[in-house]
């Protein structure tokens, strides 16, 4: 997975454009979805928790 830059010059291409093979491309976005998903469920378990 390609290192991430918080901040991109203008004009500069998004790091994941570069990526091209379609196997890798789908799992950045396996992976992007799978973290969503854990951190998703962590705030809601820990907004259960304080009631």
């Amino acid at each position: 997975m390609p290192k991430l830059k918080r901040y991109l010059k203008k004009g500069e291409p998004h790091p994941l454009e570069q990526v091209t093979d379609e196997k890798d491309r789908q799992r950045i976005r396996l992976t992007f979805q799978a973290i969503e998903k854990d951190s998703s469920c962590a705030v809601a378990s820990q907004r259960d928790w304080y009631r």
